[in-house]
């Protein structure tokens, strides 16, 4: 990457939700996961929140 691609990149965040496997915002499913969803949400509103 240049530095110009560098100033002009979208930022990225990545969180990891450590024991949630795949689905675990599936309301009722074994996969499901409580915190996991909730922590989900919350940067997901953050994100749109900063977004629009």
């Amino acid at each position: 990457m240049t530095t110009r691609d560098s100033l002009t990149a979208p930022a990225l965040a990545l969180t990891l939700l450590a024991g949630a496997p795949h689905a675990f915002t599936v309301f009722g499913s074994d996969a499901y996961r409580e915190r996991a969803d909730e922590r989900s949400w919350a940067a997901f509103l953050d994100l749109l929140e900063e977004a629009l």
